[in-house]
């Protein structure tokens, strides 16, 4: 199974890869983990980015 969502240990926010935008600044994630869904990274306290993904509470 491909991890589409790729979740920053340091920000605690995660990004669909399918969906990224020069905003993400994925290449700057250093502390990085993978997920399969979007319901995986939110059971592990992780927020959606707001600029790949909608819902964001930050």
């Amino acid at each position: 199974m491909t991890s589409r969502y790729l979740g920053n240990k340091n920000t605690k926010e995660f990004h669909d890869l399918q969906h990224q935008t020069p905003k993400c600044n994925i290449s700057e994630i250093v502390e990085r983990v993978y997920f399969t869904s979007e319901q995986q990274a939110k059971r592990a306290g992780y927020d959606p980015c707001d600029h790949c993904l909608e819902g964001s509470t930050r």
